[in-house]
């Protein structure tokens, strides 16, 4: 189920689904340790006898709020006769969720409401082994194992504190959870229980007729049982309405704090710009490492997730957020990968969230020799990334610092690993990970990986560095064109691979074909065998069907919705289809031609959810989100072309597109 809303600061991350039921909460690393995972937490109201839990019934209406990225929930129940209003926050200062319930009595006549929050934490990942317990001595409710402490408390305007409680036990032997204990409106005040524990925390409300009150309520989270107090102490000292005030300010001005000139872009697009920026901070860890997407679901229904950090979707997050001018947000990533740099000079196929190796099935071994198990371009793609972060900063000292242990190791290995027949980089695997070749893509970033590292090898004076890797950027760009343009069908191939004892041109289009050649400066965007090849993606890789949009290549099989290639060559993808509009903007010469973009990013827009998530893929049919959502990539890209698009803009109507910094002043 895609997410509908995500909280974080950099080591917390929440992720909620359409029922706003809390399905992820990730610490201390973003995407490493889900303490909910399969295990929701719920929220039930038990009014007058009646009992529901929050969910769809509810005509939920699930967004962040326009005057901050606050969490903003509201649902209304004619069966218990009230509405609920539900804002939620990870506090930006430290590892507090606080949430806000205002419940409002729809009747005419009094009301008791009675509010349960249920919740387990299979901590590590694993439902054993767990303890939860009642403390009287500050009266609040812990879970705990090793070094994961969860503490939970509450407030209401009669009482400090909640009101009833429980612990116990979830799924064991016949005992579905502690949550059931809440439906008849009173707990079992357990104090304590171990294994798979859970617990319910309740608070009484009285509403007049008519009448609205407040509750509130805040999990800490910390390594010891000694900082969740000190955490708790703080909640009650600083208030949680103070935290979610100051946690909203934060957020919008940190969203905000570069000023456009938007020209024709609506305020959708621009609200879905301000969302992706938020999004992509909530998705990178404090070592600089952002993960592809929170989404557990994918668990349930294959071996793995997409909670790692691939090298090239890292290195996309970093050029959209040093491009909307937030490099200190990037500049951890290059240092985490200077250390996990391998002694050869490569990044392997994907890291965790703590920088250890992640899972693989990249093979060592191809036709009984040695084959390194990596995507080439994941490697280029971070030397690109610097040198695009130094123009950015102009940071001298940063780059001296990682020009040896970083830039030279990489584009040393660049350079070596060739083969000397064709003068193209070894085959390597695919940015889709499907198969081993030399892909034009994967060129294409070796080709502009090299360029980067020549031009920070001159900017500090490092001559026979960069004299060797301009050359060989240079002989990479002929030996794609020798041998990897078609002269008979006028376009690329997509890669080249061994068969018969000679290389055999792969012609499937490709998406990624057009754009490494476009997007890495292999190709000039007007040349011929770009335009040529850019004729065939689109007439073959355009979904004919209501959902639009653009597929990764031709009978792509990956999540097949429909099997009818003539219609769906694949199911349409948000970031590939945001590559188009790139190849579209470059072209552009006069405001008119910018009028076909500007529809592909507003098609981006009407596919997300109605709080702002891109998925990884579209419905061919439907339109509706597919696969894991959100889709850190999708957002890097939707922030890459929209500044594209107004940088061309500027340059048509002779306007800059970024405003002047000016600081606000006064209260």
């Amino acid at each position: 189920m895609p997410r509908s809303i995500i909280l974080g600061n950099g080591k917390t991350l929440l992720g909620f689904d359409d029922n706003y039921e809390l399905r992820d909460w990730y610490f201390p690393y973003v995407g490493q340790e889900n303490h909910v995972g399969r295990h929701y937490h719920k929220i039930g109201f038990w009014v007058d006898g009646a009992f529901a839990w929050f969910g769809k019934s509810w005509d939920l209406k699930i967004n962040y709020s326009p005057e901050g990225f606050i969490a903003t929930v509201s649902g209304r129940s004619e069966a218990l006769g009230i509405s609920a209003e539900i804002e939620d926050t990870v506090y930006n200062e430290e590892n507090v969720m606080v949430r806000r319930v205002n419940v409002k009595n729809l009747g005419k006549t009094k009301k008791e409401v009675r509010v349960f929050f249920a919740q387990e934490f299979p901590i590590d990942e694993v439902t054993y082994g767990n303890t939860s317990f009642y403390d009287p001595r500050g009266e609040v409710i812990i879970h705990y194992k090793g070094q994961r402490v969860f503490l939970i408390n509450g407030s209401t305007k009669e009482k400090a504190g909640f009101s009833d409680f429980t612990c116990g036990v979830s799924n064991w032997g016949t005992q579905e959870g502690s949550f059931r204990d809440a439906e008849d409106g009173r707990l079992a005040q357990n104090h304590i229980e171990h294994g798979s524990a859970d617990s319910v925390v309740g608070f009484n409300l009285y509403l007049e007729p008519g009448g609205m009150e407040t509750l509130y309520s805040w999990i800490v989270v910390a390594a010891d049982i000694k900082e969740a107090k000190r955490l708790n102490r703080e909640v009650l000292a600083k208030t949680p309405a103070h935290i979610i005030k100051t946690t909203r300010f934060f957020w919008k001005a940190w969203v905000e704090k570069q000023e456009y000139e938007w020209f024709n872009l609506g305020p959708e697009i621009r609200d879905l710009f301000g969302k992706s920026l938020f999004f992509l901070r909530l998705l990178t860890n404090t070592n600089g490492l952002s993960i592809a997407s929170p989404d557990s679901d994918l668990l349930q229904f294959g071996k793995d997730t997409y909670n790692y950090m691939w090298p090239r979707d890292g290195a996309f997050v970093v050029l959209a957020l040093d491009k909307a001018g937030y490099s200190e947000v990037t500049r951890n990533f290059f240092y985490t990968a200077k250390d996990l740099l391998s002694e050869e000079g490569f990044l392997m196929h994907k890291y965790r969230p703590d920088g250890s190796l992640g899972s693989s099935w990249h093979s060592w071994i191809a036709n009984g020799v040695l084959q390194y198990p990596i995507q080439e371009d994941e490697t280029a793609l971070v030397l690109f990334a610097l040198e695009q972060h130094y123009e950015k900063t102009h940071n001298v000292e940063f780059l001296e610092e990682l020009y040896n242990p970083l830039v030279r190791k990489m584009a040393d290995f660049l350079v070596s690993f060739r083969d000397s027949a064709t003068g193209l980089p070894h085959p390597s695997y695919d940015l889709w990970e499907e198969r081993i070749g030399i892909h034009t893509f994967t060129v294409s970033t070796v080709y502009v990986g090299c360029l980067a590292a020549a031009n920070m090898a001159k900017i500090l004076g490092k001559k026979n560095d960069c004299s060797r890797y301009f050359r060989t950027a240079s002989e990479i760009a002929a030996a794609s064109v020798r041998e990897m343009y078609d002269t008979k069908e006028r376009r690329y191939c997509r890669r080249l691979y061994w068969e018969g004892g000679k290389w055999v041109k792969d012609m499937t289009p490709d998406s990624s074909t057009l754009y490494g050649l476009l997007r890495f400066g292999m190709e000039k965007p007007d040349s011929p065998r770009l335009v040529s090849t850019a004729k065939d993606c689109f007439s073959r890789l355009s979904l004919k069907t209501s959902a639009g949009g653009w597929a990764r290549y031709e009978k792509d099989n990956y999540m097949m919705i429909d099997p009818d290639w003539t219609r769906v060559p694949g199911n349409p993808w948000i970031l590939c289809t945001l590559w188009r509009a790139d190849y579209l903007i470059s072209l552009a010469q006069k405001s008119e031609d910018l009028d076909e973009p500007r529809r592909i990013i507003e098609w981006v827009v009407r596919r997300a959810s109605a709080s702002g998530i891109l998925s990884e893929q579209i419905h061919p049919t439907l339109g509706t989100p597919l696969s894991v959502s959100p889709l850190a990539w999708s957002h890097a890209q939707l922030v890459i072309t929209v500044l594209f698009y107004l940088k061309k803009m500027g340059q048509i109507v002779d306007r800059p597109y970024i405003k002047p910094f000016r600081m606000s002043k006064g209260c």
